[in-house]
């Protein structure tokens, strides 16, 4: 009950430590998330799709209800957020991921 929600081994905390020395590593994979962040966000209005707010690396957002399913049949996998206390079916989240990834199911999306 006292313990933190996820504990880190000491080999875990010196990695992390050895990677944010790495700040043009950092920087770029920063970038590269906030271009394609803006790219999907935009290609997901022009869907039609509800997005809400996030400055993290994933999207918010609800689309229709059967939307988990058909992304788990087609191999993308997208979190279903209903079972967040307030949400309802229909509210999922997508983590931003590569140029290519990202393009693919975009595409994917517009076929619906």
């Amino acid at each position: 009950a006292v313990t933190q929600p996820w504990n880190v081994s000491t080999m875990a905390q010196q990695a992390g430590m050895a990677a944010l020395k790495e700040s043009e590593y950092v920087e770029a994979g920063r970038q590269i998330i906030f271009r394609e962040s803006a790219w999907m966000k935009e290609k997901m209005r022009q869907l039609g799709l509800t997005l809400y707010p996030s400055e993290a690396n994933y999207i918010f957002f609800y689309g229709p209800e059967e939307l988990f399913e058909r992304c788990v049949a087609k191999g993308f996998l997208i979190r279903d957020c209903s079972n967040y206390e307030g949400l309802t079916e229909g509210h999922y989240r997508i983590a931003i991921r590569s140029e290519e990834e990202n393009e693919r199911l975009i595409t994917w999306l517009e076929k619906l």
